[in-house]
């Protein structure tokens, strides 16, 4: 065998495994197939297949014109201060709460309304698993960065203001089409992101603020809440009790609560950094008995405390 035969062979060869290896590879398209479908069986146990995903360029001054006040329009904040949007049709969102309220979903047509932020908070979860389970599959590493680190921000007002909040100079639209339930209902769900590129020339918000001094305002806004008057809320005790047990209550019945030594996880939020110190005792009257608190200044904070005091640490975010 000659050698251009032989290098004939060996390229045909490669030609095979390299087609192989790209039938296997998990694209965006693919990924998008596999994991809503799997997402919507799982949240809303509703059965919902991708019947086609179509993608578009979309220039910064073409955005506009390519929303839809009719849709649920929401606002998904990125990495490095970028801001992307998720547009729903009103059928695939009158199916969503027709699933989550009574169970099934009908055929429709829904009568017309506005949407709301109701709605913008029953398809968020669906959306937030979505671009957090797409990433880790897909094998293309531009794919993964162009869906990587998007979550729900908020409900967009109307299309102006969305275009608004979409600054950037270049975007890709995916348009996914579904069929939910079985063939019940048919729309579409689009994603408009902005493009690695474009992203690339916005400055990062983070960065800008380091270089223009963000130590030295973060003091001065800590400063000025510690200052602040603040509402304390803690919880004094939880109490599990059967829905059974509830409505069997009569008037005048009563349930026996019990008050234990707080502890940090009791406070109904997360907690990095201590801000004040405080003191809570048990106060018991004639007829009646509670729980107070009361805030330590810096030097009472090693010698203060009423007999049978427990100390507290009020705490909050570090850079808050």
């Amino acid at each position: 065998m000659s050698d251009t035969e032989k290098q004939s062979v060996l390229a045909r060869i490669t030609s095979s495994a390299r087609s192989a290896r790209k039938a296997k590879a998990v694209t965006l398209q693919k990924a998008l197939r596999l994991t809503i479908a799997k997402i919507a069986d799982a949240l809303m146990d509703l059965p919902m297949a991708v019947l086609s995903v179509s993608t578009q360029d979309i220039v910064g001054e073409e955005v506009e014109a390519s929303l839809n006040d009719d849709q649920l329009q929401m606002i998904f904040d990125g990495p490095k201060g970028c801001v992307g949007a998720v547009l729903v049709e009103p059928v695939v969102v009158g199916a969503l709460i027709q699933q989550q309220t009574l169970g099934s979903v009908n055929e429709g047509p829904d009568p017309e309304r506005a949407m709301t932020r109701t709605d913008a908070a029953i398809c968020a979860p669906l959306m937030d698993t979505l671009f957090e389970r797409l990433v880790p599959i897909l094998d293309e590493p531009d794919d993964a960065a162009l869906i990587d680190g998007f979550q729900f921000g908020a409900k967009a007002q109307d299309a102006r203001t969305l275009a608004l909040d979409l600054d950037a100079n270049a975007y890709i639209a995916i348009r996914i089409t579904l069929d939910i339930a079985r063939g019940a209902r048919q729309g579409d769900i689009t994603l408009i992101l902005p493009t690695l590129e474009a992203r690339a020339e916005q400055p990062d918000e983070e960065l800008s603020d380091l270089e223009a001094g963000a130590p030295k305002q973060g003091i001065e806004i800590t400063k000025l809440v510690r200052g602040l008057n603040a509402e304390l809320q803690m919880v004094l005790c939880q109490l599990n009790v059967p829905l059974s047990t509830l409505n069997a209550l009569d008037v005048g019945e009563t349930l026996e609560l019990t008050f234990r030594p707080h502890t940090p996880g009791t406070a109904p939020a997360t907690f990095y950094a201590s801000l004040l110190l405080g003191l809570i005792a048990l106060c018991t009257g004639l007829f009646w008995t509670r729980q107070e608190i009361r805030l330590l200044k810096d030097n009472e904070a090693d010698t203060a405390g009423p007999p049978g005091g427990q100390n507290v640490t009020a705490t909050g975010p570090a850079n808050a």
